[in-house]
């Protein structure tokens, strides 16, 4: 029996049951996408993953009853909110705080409304430190500061011109 956190004895004695109850309901994956020709997960699949998560079934055990990819188990499981980190999880609204209600199978907002968006980017708009680089200039050999681009050759549009098309520079 697995030892940890996630399964207890009664979780495991549980899931155990579910797997062999389930495999005497024919769950196969039926066609139903007429343009494709790809099988999706049928009604009866989801109903009983929902279920097996909820007891604390692991991904390989889920997949394994139900003869699917242990990956489209956990893609479903997080488009419907059954893993364990989102499921105790309550969004909260970056600028507010107030709870955030999430729609079933829509993406978690970070906002309430577009009032504290708006608001917390204006307050957030200037919080990203950019990297500030000493160079020397490849035409007239000034120093200069480049902001966020370490590859930068030029002090000015001037000195690009001048030693592209030939020239003075800083006349």
């Amino acid at each position: 029996m697995p030892t940890g956190d996630y399964l207890s004895g009664r979780h495991y004695f549980f899931c155990s049951f579910f797997v062999r109850w389930a495999s005497f309901f024919p769950v196969g994956s039926e066609d139903k996408s007429s343009r494709t020709g790809e099988k999706l997960m049928t009604t009866d699949q989801k109903k009983i993953i929902t279920e097996m998560r909820r007891l604390g079934c692991t991904y390989a055990s889920i997949a394994e009853t139900l003869s699917i990819s242990e990956s489209t188990i956990k893609t479903y499981c997080r488009r419907t909110r059954l893993t364990d980190n989102t499921e105790k999880t309550v969004l909260v609204c970056k600028q507010c705080g107030k709870p955030i209600k999430v729609k079933n199978k829509h993406r978690a907002r970070q906002f309430c409304s577009d009032q504290c968006r708006a608001a917390w980017w204006y307050a957030n708009r200037g919080s990203k430190p950019r990297t500030e680089y000493q160079l020397i200039c490849s035409n007239c050999s000034q120093p200069f500061v480049s902001i966020g681009n370490k590859a930068r050759k030029y002090c000015s549009h001037q000195c690009y011109i001048a030693a592209r098309f030939g020239g003075n520079s800083h006349e």
